[in-house]
């Protein structure tokens, strides 16, 4: 009896560390999936973000040439709205034969004065919306 309860001993020994060896290959396992998940979290991502990436480069050329017209609008705002202003302000009641004349007339003014300005006024291009 005594060399049966030492077998079954050694036995439950075996049984305990085959039970644990067995909890290690699950959590292996288990932190292996979390693993390759994270994995294709991290590719899709990269997937996306090249795409970004490669549509922002496009914008860049839109964006420089934007910048550039919107220099050349900013620098001829002072005789434009100056122009615009005159405009609005002394000759609404006129016939538009008048009132382009007089435009043409102060922006020839506005050059002689060095003030910047489009050379060509439309007051619907300065205060225009098409909205």
């Amino acid at each position: 009896m005594k060399v049966l309860s030492v077998k079954q001993a050694e036995l439950k020994v075996i049984v305990d560390r085959v039970n644990s060896l067995k909890a290690d290959l699950k959590m292996t396992q288990d932190k292996k999936a979390d693993l390759e998940a994270q994995v294709a979290d991290c590719e899709d991502r990269l997937i996306k973000a090249t795409s970004l990436i490669g549509g922002l480069g496009g914008e860049k050329t839109r964006w420089k040439a934007e910048s550039e017209r919107l220099l050349v609008v900013y620098t001829n705002l002072t005789g434009d709205v100056l122009v615009s202003s005159g405009m609005i302000a002394y000759l609404g009641a006129f016939t538009s034969l008048f009132r382009s004349e007089l435009a043409e007339q102060w922006v020839a003014l506005c050059e002689e004065k060095e003030i910047p300005n489009s050379g060509k006024f439309s007051l619907d291009r300065v205060l225009g919306n098409p909205v």
